[in-house]
């Protein structure tokens, strides 16, 4: 589940850099709607805990823009999360 959910982190972060923000929202989204449907199931902190990551992406990605000091930073961030995830 982390691997997963840092993947559409980093993938969101692209495409957000790369100016298509609604393809960077519409992925965190789904991705979001699949880990709150597993966690419904597990009931688990740990996908909670990536839920909650997830909204915060969102917020910036929806409030940002790419140029932004606060979109480059998200960007800059998940770039830096997902090698740090797959590395374990």
């Amino acid at each position: 589940a982390a691997a997963a959910a840092a993947q559409a982190r980093e993938e969101a972060a692209f495409s957000f850099q790369s100016g298509d923000k609604a393809k960077a929202i519409d992925g965190l989204k789904k991705h979001l709607h699949r880990v709150r449907s597993e966690n419904k199931k597990l009931n688990s902190p740990m996908l909670e805990t990536l839920a909650r990551e997830i909204e915060t992406v969102l917020g910036v990605l929806s409030n940002a823009s790419a140029t932004s000091d606060e979109g480059k930073d998200i960007v800059k961030s998940e770039k830096l999360r997902a090698p740090q995830v797959f590395a374990y």
